[in-house]
């Protein structure tokens, strides 16, 4: 693993890249002091003599806790007072997966407060995040445009404008179905035969079926899969040493090869097997419409038929229908329903009613 040597900026008079190691800035001579933070720069040089790897090596430098002195890995008592290393606090040892920071303020940002506790060499790095899928943002985009078109459809189509229509002509019906009970011949099955059916005949019939496994016949297809053929060593960041240098950090991954393979298995055989069950013929008695008693007008007074039972005979659904047909004032006649008698009572032909119509002229709102 390369050791390469960071660098740090004196807070004092601003000069930047001073030597990770140096305790010292090379601009205005102040003290390094424990606050400062290291970062690699992009051309740090690597460190290969024997010597200087072994102090990169030796440890976090540490600060007195009594002078605040600024002390080397190696050192046991502190160089300006004399105090013992234990009474000190070391550096933190920070490992940065991916990128180690690359200027002062990004250092101090990682190993400011707050942040999580950085894992130890061997750990998995994090796994990259996987890129959002391009169709499924076209998909989102495509959405999106396709309810901003939707919004402004209903938008046209709420606006309305006031207009006044002339009442130029009417139409109603109403009508009474008129039953009868009546002889009908039906069919069911037997768990389904109605109260009141005269049984006529029965028979076997198919109502339905249900697959019956017969056996079963050898299938084969072609599959991919992943083999792992071996390891290659990656690196996936560095760490700071604490100490004025950085070293890298590996970790082995493994490599996979694309392999095709015969895939066979064992599907299942299935024929349709009918299942009989009891059909019955019967006849019963149905009331049923023979007749309907029909009133109509052109005018805005409806009213219902005379209804005239025969005997056995009995008075079935009402149903009615309103129209009023209307002209507006660039003389375009359309045709309006009305839903319930007392509204359409209400106009009278011959008159104009207040109406609003949307941008299509369809009506939205019809006063007498």
């Amino acid at each position: 693993m390369a050791v390469r040597e960071g660098a740090w900026d004196c807070p004092y008079c601003g000069a930047t890249r001073n030597r990770g190691p140096e305790k010292f800035c090379g601009g205005c001579g102040s003290p390094r002091g424990p606050e400062v933070k290291f970062y690699l720069p992009e051309d740090a040089r690597v460190v290969d003599e024997a010597g200087e790897l072994e102090k990169a090596r030796s440890g976090p430098d540490w600060t007195c806790g009594f002078c605040s002195g600024d002390n080397k890995g190696w050192n046991g008592f502190c160089t300006g007072c004399g105090s013992a290393r234990d009474a000190g606090a070391a550096r933190k040892v920070v490992q940065h997966l991916g990128q180690a920071p690359s200027s002062a303020e990004e250092a101090a940002r990682a190993a400011g407060p707050g942040q999580p506790e950085t894992p130890e060499v061997g750990s998995p790095a994090e796994a990259p995040k996987k890129p959002r899928n391009k169709a499924c943002g076209l998909c989102l985009a495509g959405c999106g445009v396709l309810l901003v078109l939707l919004a402004l459809l209903a938008g046209f189509l709420s606006c309305t404008r006031s207009v006044q229509l002339d009442v130029v002509g009417a139409h109603w019906e109403r009508l009474i179905s008129i039953q009868k009970e009546v002889t009908v011949r039906e069919q069911a099955w037997a768990d389904q035969l109605p109260s009141g059916a005269r049984e006529l005949s029965r028979s076997q019939e198919v109502r339905s079926h249900r697959q019956v496994q017969i056996g079963s016949e050898t299938r084969t297809r072609t599959v991919q899969r992943e083999v792992q053929d071996g390891t290659e060593r990656v690196k996936v960041g560095s760490r700071d040493l604490g100490n004025g240098y950085f070293e890298d950090v590996y970790e082995d991954r493994p490599t996979y090869r694309t392999v095709q393979e015969e895939e066979s298995w064992q599907e299942p055989v299935y024929r349709q097997e009918p299942v009989y069950a009891t059909r019955i013929t019967y006849d019963i008695e149905r009331w049923k419409e023979v007749r309907q008693a029909r009133a109509s007008g052109e005018d805005t007074r409806p009213e219902w038929p005379e209804l005239r039972l025969e005997p056995g005979e009995r008075e079935g659904p009402r149903t009615e229908k309103y129209v009023l047909k209307l002209r507006s004032p660039d003389g375009k006649t359309m045709e309006h329903e009305i839903q319930d008698a007392a509204t359409f009572q209400a106009f009278q032909v011959g008159r104009p009613c207040p109406a609003r119509l949307n941008r299509l002229g369809v009506i939205t709102e019809l006063r007498p």
